[in-house]
């Protein structure tokens, strides 16, 4: 999250991505996913996406949805939703 609100594009590794609101935010718009055993791809798939000028429209995507889901307000107003929805 730290990447995404310094408009950077987070590259995350893993075998399973566990990430939150995925019912709502397509997160292959502003970040780049790679398994473990893709990693010597990195750099080409890096190379693709600064040639294909696709980098600035994935940063903006990414600030969009950091405001609109992961400011502290954001969280707190979600927080709130959900808990008011046991009351």
């Amino acid at each position: 999250y730290e990447s995404i609100s310094s408009g950077s594009i987070p590259i995350y590794i893993s075998d399973t991505f566990w990430l939150p609101f995925e019912d709502e935010i397509n997160w292959k718009d502003f970040c780049v996913f790679i398994k473990p055993d893709e990693i010597d791809k990195i750099e080409g798939i890096i190379d693709e996406l600064i040639l294909s000028k696709k980098i600035d429209e994935m940063i903006s995507k990414g600030q969009k949805v950091y405001k609109d889901y992961f400011t502290y307000e954001k969280i707190c107003d979600y927080i709130i939703k959900i808990l008011k929805n046991y009351e």
